[in-house]
């Protein structure tokens, strides 16, 4: 019996954030111990309720988590290594060594933030009202358009700065609409008032 406890890394991909699923995985071998020395076995008898299920119901992590619990599969490969190791009889040869290697791959699904959809609601419905402003006031409206970029700059930075990502994500093409949306606004509502009240 191993009680593996340890630090480990995982890759995320956040490309769905804050839809995204992550698989965290897990595994390790013997330094030594070669695979017909020892194997590794997952103790499904002797492990919590909660692993030997196939499906696991969701649950929370801990009290303030915005993950939760998905599939746990654990499961044994074998691992190859071409190594001599100092022995002076393989120096002129390939030698295979095998070890048995334990896997964990545990599955995280985000419970979105309602803070994300309450802002974005927010922001889309604002912008639909400005349209309803009449034309004649078009610095209201006008006024209205740059408060929504604003809002939209700011929460998209904070979004940014939440997630240590080099690409889009899902929530940022949303943003990236709403400054489309705006600037298309600010055209119409420019062209509208022209068209009205230019002599």
């Amino acid at each position: 019996v191993y009680h593996v406890r340890a630090g480990f890394k995982a890759d995320f991909d956040f490309r769905a954030y804050p839809f995204d699923e992550q698989k965290l995985g897990i595994s390790f071998r013997h330094t030594t111990l070669t695979r017909d020395r020892l194997t590794y076995l997952p103790d499904r008898s002797g492990m919590p309720p909660f692993v030997n299920e196939e499906k696991v119901e969701k649950t929370r992590l801990n009290g303030n988590s915005e993950w939760s619990l998905g599939d746990i599969s654990l499961y044994q490969d074998i691992i190859s290594n071409v190594s001599t190791l100092g022995n002076p009889r393989f120096f002129d040869s390939r030698n295979t060594i095998s070890y048995s290697r334990f896997n964990t791959e545990v599955s995280l699904q985000r419970r979105p933030p309602l803070k994300s959809f309450f802002y974005i609601f927010v922001i889309i419905t604002t912008l639909c009202i400005s349209h309803f402003i009449p034309v004649r006031k078009l610095w209201i409206r006008m006024m209205i358009l740059m408060a929504i970029l604003v809002v939209n700059f700011f929460y998209h930075l904070s979004v940014l700065f939440e997630l240590p990502a080099g690409y889009l994500t899902f929530i940022e093409y949303i943003f990236l609409s709403v400054y489309v949306l705006v600037t298309v606004s600010v055209f119409i509502s420019a062209f509208k008032y022209r068209q009205k009240f230019d002599v």
